[in-house]
């Protein structure tokens, strides 16, 4: 992954690569970072091209009620 779309993967229905190379429909990122925003946290991304992606979730250790 090229870093230009760390922010990018996270946008429903976005794709870095047609249908034909990977299933899916553009969700699935989108809906983890609504999880963990949810819960007063966070998701990023971080790579290289042809080399992979790092993906970081950060959640607080406490929740308060009132949030969920």
């Amino acid at each position: 992954m090229e870093a230009e779309f760390a922010e990018k993967i996270f946008t429903a229905f976005e794709r870095l690569h047609s249908k034909d190379q990977y299933e899916g429909n553009g969700l699935g990122l989108a809906l983890c970072r609504k999880i963990a925003e949810r819960h007063n946290g966070k998701i990023t991304a971080a790579g290289e091209k042809d080399n992979g992606a790092e993906f970081t979730v950060t959640l607080p250790l406490q929740q308060k009620a009132d949030t969920l």
